[in-house]
């Protein structure tokens, strides 16, 4: 939760200063596209740390995602 915190926040940080190096206007980086960018990160980064935590199941052949699946 803390590593989400502190990447959003380096996102929300960062984007108006690379606009303004790119010679775009840094107000269009408003709130909403912020936002968007770094709940997608979030969501990246918790996805990531369930995937190294939590082992997947290991399927073999289609048998085994029927009985998966339902």
């Amino acid at each position: 939760m803390v590593l989400i915190v502190v990447v959003g926040s380096v996102i929300g940080m960062s984007i108006p200063f690379v606009l303004s190096r790119m010679r775009l206007d840094p107000a269009t980086a408003s709130a909403p596209l912020i936002t968007s960018i770094a709940d997608a990160t979030g969501v990246v980064i918790y996805f990531a740390i369930a995937t190294a935590f939590l082992p997947m199941p290991e399927a073999t052949g289609t048998v085994a995602l029927v009985t998966a699946f339902g």
